[in-house]
């Protein structure tokens, strides 16, 4: 069966391998989301385990998509609601004029055309309808199913006291399956905030036959308070400490993680001095506690200030674009030389 795997626009590449390694079959990258092949039989264990996506689609049908005209082709498909049952049409944009209420009105009123011509007006529930009908639609095409997993998985029900700055889980998973972590490997967040990051991480080694060591650490107490509520929540183990930056070489061994993941705080004109230091104090810390070829991976609104300290003993590997809804985050991946 065709399913369709929202994600990260941008680390789409990152979520069709996990839907690999979950056997997943003529998987095809599009904008924010992978299309795949898996046996029904596994569906379940994706979406209770998966991590780099935030819904997972049964796709009915797919065309392309040029205006809300578009929408009338599915008047003429199989659509797989009962006269029993009532459903409820939910949907997600990426690049669209037409607002989510303009589309599912339209592919509301179209469902209901080509279920009237088979004998029964189907009725529409918006407290509890026995089907999720969901449309995710580009600037070029559009999908359409019934969404399988009806909440927003990106929202961690482990992620209870929540950190202003953070960001969802299947961003944080993105990022450091993106940095090429691999359980059995050290890791650290030194700016792990709620702890969103090192929890993914230790979700992504749990019964792993090799075990990896996850540290997290944060200049304000407050925020390891929190992250150390959120870590005891989803079951995992990780060493949080309070540390400033340049404690992190004092704290720990020289040479010792193998990867840096996390995201940091962007300048602004009120601060850019005081952050551009905080940037290069971290980079030197992390030059001493990071190993030869070891990665740091950093997710970031504006990297310019952050890229002039890569310049030292560091290689910028790779620089990419991340969209969450309509703001614009970077990814960058360096190596320690």
């Amino acid at each position: 069966m065709k399913f369709l795997a929202i994600t990260v626009s941008g680390f789409e590449d990152i979520c069709q391998k996990e839907l690999k390694e979950f056997g997943a079959k003529k998987t095809n990258i599009k904008t924010g989301c992978v299309i795949f092949e898996l046996n029904k039989s596994k569906i379940v264990s994706l979406i209770d385990l998966g991590q780099s996506f935030s819904k997972i689609i049964e796709i009915w049908h797919t065309d392309k998509f040029t205006s809300l005209s578009s929408f009338r082709t599915i008047k003429n498909i199989r659509i797989n609601i009962k006269p029993t049952k009532t459903f409820l049409v939910r949907c997600q944009k990426i690049e669209s004029k037409y607002s989510s209420h303009e589309i599912e009105a339209c592919v509301g009123e179209n469902i209901i055309k080509n279920l009237t011509k088979t004998g029964f007006k189907p009725k529409v529930s918006t407290l509890n309808p026995d089907i999720h009908v969901f449309t995710y639609v580009t600037k070029s095409e559009f999908f359409l199913g019934q969404d399988l997993t009806i909440r927003d998985l990106s929202k961690r029900k482990y992620r209870v006291f929540v950190h202003p700055a953070s960001f969802r889980g299947h961003i944080a998973y993105c990022l450091l399956r993106f940095s090429g972590f691999k359980p059995g490997k050290r890791l650290l967040d030194p700016n792990c905030r709620d702890g969103i990051i090192p929890i993914e991480a230790a979700l992504f080694s749990k019964g792993k036959s090799k075990k990896s060591t996850i540290e997290a650490t944060d200049p304000f107490i407050k925020n390891i308070l929190i992250a150390k509520k959120n870590a005891k929540i989803a079951n995992v183990k990780i060493n949080f400490s309070k540390q400033d930056f340049d404690w992190l070489e004092t704290h720990y061994e020289s040479n010792y993680f193998d990867f840096i993941v996390t995201a940091l705080p962007s300048p602004t004109k009120y601060n850019q001095k005081r952050i551009k230091e905080s940037y290069k104090t971290l980079f030197e810390s992390v030059s001493e506690i990071l190993k030869q070829n070891g990665k740091v991976a950093i997710l970031v609104r504006k990297p310019e200030l952050l890229k002039q300290q890569t310049k030292n003993r560091f290689k910028l590997i790779e620089e990419r674009n991340i969209y969450v809804g309509k703001e614009r985050f970077v990814a960058l991946l360096a190596k320690k030389i």
